[in-house]
């Protein structure tokens, strides 16, 4: 994960942080931005952890794909095996910062991305979690 994204999960943890400090909200409507603000943020926290745990799948079936070409069996299915699990923590990390997301919905835009998400980024993921599974079975 690059510095960058780092800096920004962290601020946005930081500013979870804050927000979880909000003395309770009186009026329905400052519970309701409270609410909402929290769940973007949710949603940002889990799409970094996201990334970063695709590129350590990406990694892992790198380093599989790499001891398997070297006839290194019982490395290329230990390397195969962490990078199944690790594309299944990805998936499952996908799902629920949509799900933030979904939960603090307000207008067609935010359900256009949110569907966009599950097609782009969740489906994907489920696919190769479910294609790496298939290949460690086969081992």
């Amino acid at each position: 994960l690059s510095a960058a994204f780092a800096d920004i999960r962290d601020g946005c943890r930081r500013t979870l942080a804050a927000l979880q400090g909000v003395p309770e909200q009186k009026r329905a409507a400052g519970r309701e931005y409270l609410a909402y603000w929290t769940g973007r943020i949710r949603f940002g926290i889990g799409f970094i952890d996201t990334l970063e745990a695709v590129k350590k799948a990406a990694t892992l079936e790198a380093e599989a794909t790499a001891a398997r070409k070297a006839g290194e069996a019982g490395v290329h299915r230990a390397k195969l095996k962490a990078a199944a699990d690790a594309s299944a923590a990805a998936k499952s990390t996908a799902f629920e910062a949509i799900e933030y997301f979904a939960a603090v919905a307000r207008n067609r835009a935010d359900y256009g991305a949110i569907v966009t998400l599950a097609e782009s980024i969740y489906r994907p993921l489920k696919r190769k979690a479910e294609s790496l599974q298939g290949e460690l079975l086969l081992q």
